[in-house]
């Protein structure tokens, strides 16, 4: 069912589990996600960004989303990945999404604050949730794990201090982090920095989102979760499992055209990533029935 996900992400909290963000460039790596989030009774975003939406026929696109999570057994929000301006952000709650982000990370702290503090008032007169992010979630994994390692604050950080004011100033309902997670795959042992994401939870008293998690732990993922985290964003996985499917696909029935049993075959490897890191973030079936 279509769904902002507020009551899922205040439940979730609750139980101390986070609830799967997962991106999706076509209607295969989108079944494969809702079907999976179904199997374990979890509900899930199902996100894009907007420079994918573009690629991929924007309305159409968009319109297949929502037709599907309106079908899912699962509440499912269909959420704006990464929007970098307002008018991408008003597009999409014109759509019919019922989630956004608008990423301004890259800009002074008071621009920041000024845009996102816009985006929530326009999404609040639709009803929609709105993630805001704070630090930059960079792709140089050596360089975020060496600060890391070694004790040091970069810039790209997010400060606890400056994360409850920027909350405080444009009221998001979900703040998305930079605590050594990265976009991309990690070039060694992932090495996040719990105690500062601690102290963010602390100080902003919001749901945080996690970006950059392909590559986390069970035990990363499920740490995250109890220090605040209750949106995690996974990307690199669902991708990469597609393309093996489709390396797969070729070297079994090399010269096979048939694209029906093709598309069909590509669900399944989206939908074992899915599942699998559900699983690591403790989703089971019947999870919020039994623990209401």
């Amino acid at each position: 069912m279509l769904s902002t996900l507020r009551d899922e992400i205040g439940r979730a909290r609750e139980l101390g589990v986070a609830v799967g963000a997962f991106n999706v460039y076509n209607m295969e790596m989108a079944k494969g996600a809702i079907q999976a989030a179904a199997s374990l009774s979890a509900p899930l975003f199902l996100q894009s960004n907007f420079a994918n939406l573009e690629a991929a026929g924007s309305q159409s696109f968009v319109a297949y989303l929502k037709e599907l999570a309106k079908e899912a057994d699962v509440p499912a929000a269909i959420h704006l990945d990464h929007g970098k301006s307002v008018d991408e952000v008003a597009w999409a709650i014109d759509q019919g999404f019922t989630s956004v982000m608008f990423d301004g990370s890259s800009l002074a702290f008071d621009e920041n604050i000024a845009i996102t503090r816009e985006v929530v008032r326009l999404a609040r007169a639709a009803g929609v949730t709105v993630e805001g992010e704070l630090g930059a979630v960079v792709g140089d994994e050596d360089r975020a794990l060496e600060y890391v390692e070694h004790g040091a604050t970069p810039q790209a950080f997010t400060d606890p201090d400056q994360a409850a004011h920027f909350v405080a100033a444009t009221g998001v309902d979900i703040l998305a982090v930079a605590v050594g997670n990265v976009h991309g795959h990690y070039r060694g042992e992932p090495n996040l920095d719990f105690e500062r994401l601690r102290d963010i939870h602390r100080k902003t008293g919001v749901p945080l989102a996690l970006h950059g998690a392909s590559g986390l732990s069970a035990a990363d993922l499920q740490q995250a979760a109890r220090l605040g985290v209750v949106k995690v964003n996974f990307n690199t996985d669902l991708r990469q499992a597609y393309v093996d499917g489709m390396s797969a696909w070729l070297s079994e029935d090399e010269g096979q055209l048939d694209f029906a049993k093709l598309r069909m075959r590509l669900v399944e490897p989206v939908a074992e990533v899915v599942s699998q890191r559900l699983t690591w973030m403790g989703w089971r079936p019947g999870l919020f029935h039994s623990s209401a």
